[in-house]
């Protein structure tokens, strides 16, 4: 074997380890336990999981999911809302609703660049179980790209988790199943008093997201 032969031998041996490790990433703050997969209402597709995210760090971090499989978190970290800005296009859900003891919060951001995200304190956990994970099409995902981020800014400037007018953090060892349909799911962008969409958002408009300190990782569905 030649001393080329060779070097092109080890790269591709180090190139293929390193592909299988960022593959797996079986390591990283989200776990994922596949339970089924339907196709209720083609060609929209959902797959029911058992979500598991860690907050290992001493500090808050976001955990951002396509808002479909079919989609991917655009590369420059920015997403990019719609010209005719409304707060509506931010979705708050609490769960469970009628539980003081501890809360999951899940926040959606819908536009030309969407996402759907969980924001956790400093050494942290949660379980969501069912969740539901949607697509468009014909393809069945068994994995995931997802990002842990140290914050998202409003407009590159205020945080996320201060410019919204509701508490995002969820709960440590918050775990949500079957037990709690019961309880239901508060829409935090809904005023009961008043019976209407909330008013206190702040009044500039929103042109963009930014993502900042970005990890971008990936996740398998274990089944």
């Amino acid at each position: 074997m030649t001393p080329r032969t060779l070097i092109c031998l080890l790269f591709f041996i180090c190139n293929a380890v390193l592909c299988s490790a960022q593959g797996n990433r079986t390591d990283g703050p989200v776990r994922i336990e596949l339970l089924s997969h339907d196709a209720v209402r083609p060609p929209l597709q959902t797959s029911i999981i058992n979500l598991f995210i860690s907050n290992e760090s001493d500090s808050l971090k976001w955990y951002i999911f396509p808002y479909y499989l079919n989609e991917s978190l655009p590369e420059d970290g920015i997403f990019n809302a719609y010209d005719n800005w409304e707060t509506q296009y931010i979705v708050g859900r609490k769960y469970p609703e009628a539980l003081d003891t501890f809360q999951i919060i899940e926040i959606g951001f819908i536009g030309p660049d969407k996402f759907v995200a969980f924001c956790l304190g400093p050494k942290s956990n949660i379980v969501y179980e069912r969740y539901s994970m949607s697509s468009w099409g014909d393809s069945q995902y068994r994995e995931v790209d997802y990002w842990e981020v140290e914050n998202l800014m409003v407009n590159g400037e205020t945080p996320f988790d201060k410019w919204l007018p509701y508490d995002v953090v969820c709960s440590t060892g918050s775990l949500l199943n079957s037990s709690h349909a019961s309880y239901g799911c508060l829409n935090l962008n809904w005023n009961k008093e008043t019976s209407g969409s909330r008013t206190d958002y702040p009044k500039e408009s929103v042109s963009h997201i930014q993502a900042v300190g970005i990890r971008k990782l990936r996740v398998r569905f274990e089944e």
